[in-house]
């Protein structure tokens, strides 16, 4: 007698089918939980570099803002020397020179 649907698998055929569905099916969603719990537990080690980031920040403004501080009383006293200087070297920048040139 002939089987209506054709061979049907015995069982080491259907413990190979079960296997491979439950990789292609319970596979990334394994994947997934695992990379979710893994970036949570990470969190902490991310939070403390930030906070560490953050307080470098704070100190660096803190010594710019000092720095800015004490160069703004030098700064005053060479702002016009400065801007003799800067108005001379415009003119060599763009290549001009004081000669006088004729037709």
């Amino acid at each position: 007698m002939v089987p209506l649907f054709g061979a049907l698998p015995g069982g080491p055929e259907i413990l190979i089918i079960m296997v491979v569905m439950l990789l292609l099916f319970f596979g990334p969603v394994v994947a997934i939980v695992y990379l979710l719990l893994r970036r949570s537990s990470g969190s902490e080690e991310v939070d403390e570099e930030v906070a560490e980031m953050q307080a470098r920040i704070d100190e660096l403004e803190a010594q710019i803002a000092a720095d800015a501080a004490g160069d703004e009383s030098a700064g005053e006293r060479e702002t016009a020397g400065e801007a003799g200087e800067a108005l001379a070297d415009a003119g060599t920048e763009t290549g001009e020179d004081d000669t006088c040139h004729t037709l």
